[in-house]
């Protein structure tokens, strides 16, 4: 669950624990991936801190996939900033 709320959160811009907390309490979206549980922002923190190089992999992968599948519409996707490491372009 809390792979999908960061991915989710992401993917629409948002980094900060305390901003995922708190649409995870008012947002349908994050609601739904949450499953209606409110995790506080430093669970979200210390599982992002927990499982840094995991998430890193992960969401290196998932750039890799979207590059490889052409997903994006053009859009650039990058991973640190490094535009290298995952553009997606259609």
């Amino acid at each position: 669950m809390m792979i999908a709320l960061l991915v989710y959160a992401y993917s629409n811009g948002i980094q900060s624990s305390r901003a995922i907390e708190r649409l995870c309490e008012r947002d349908i979206g994050f609601k739904v991936i949450a499953g209606d549980e409110k995790p506080d922002h430093t669970t979200i923190a210390r599982f992002r801190q927990d499982n840094g190089k995991a998430i890193e992999e992960l969401f290196t992968e998932a750039l890799k996939l979207c590059k490889k599948g052409r997903v994006g519409k053009g859009r650039m996707v990058a991973l640190d900033g490094d535009e290298d490491q995952g553009e997606c372009s259609a």
